[in-house]
């Protein structure tokens, strides 16, 4: 049973750090497509910080959901950018994107507002505010190998290659 459950472990964790590498992939290709998707203009429907944690963690995280029409087909969405969109620890509530330093204002997205809309063309329900992305996908990838080594220690272990 000592063995069994360090392999087990290891098992779980390779599949973890695949899971992590799989999705920071979609999303860093889907942030590189974004940079040529065509732009629709839009409308703000709702605009409100949500928070989470308390006291000096408190956070405060922007949620924006925006309508569009293309081809006479109206669409919906609530996406901002690719990957994480930072949150707003301070008084300040600005967007950026650490590709090129674009600063979207928060406070610009009134409800009712006008706005800019990139989308899919091939399937105009996939929608962004902003388009590309940062080097947040390495994220996905540095707890991606921080898993799989956890995951070949735990293999270690249980093959008896390594004392525990």
């Amino acid at each position: 049973m000592r063995k069994i459950f360090p392999g087990i472990i290891s098992v779980l964790l390779f599949l973890g750090a695949g899971w992590l590498c799989w999705i920071g992939t979609a999303e860093a290709l889907s942030a590189h497509a974004s940079k040529s998707w065509a732009a629709a203009e839009g409308r703000i429907t709702y605009s409100e910080f949500e928070y989470s944690g308390t006291g000096s963690s408190r956070r405060r995280q922007p949620v924006v959901r925006y309508s569009y029409m293309v081809e006479g087909i109206d669409y919906a969405s609530d996406r901002i950018a690719f990957g994480p969109v930072p949150s707003d620890k301070g008084g300040g509530a600005v967007l950026t994107t650490s590709r090129d330093d674009r600063i979207y204002a928060f406070a610009t997205l009134k409800e009712g507002s006008p706005v800019t809309v990139y989308y899919d063309e091939r399937m105009p329900s996939e929608a962004v505010l902003l388009r590309g992305g940062g080097t947040f996908v390495l994220i996905y990838y540095f707890c991606g190998l921080l898993a799989a080594g956890m995951a070949v220690l735990c293999f270690m272990l249980a093959t008896g290659r390594i004392k525990g």
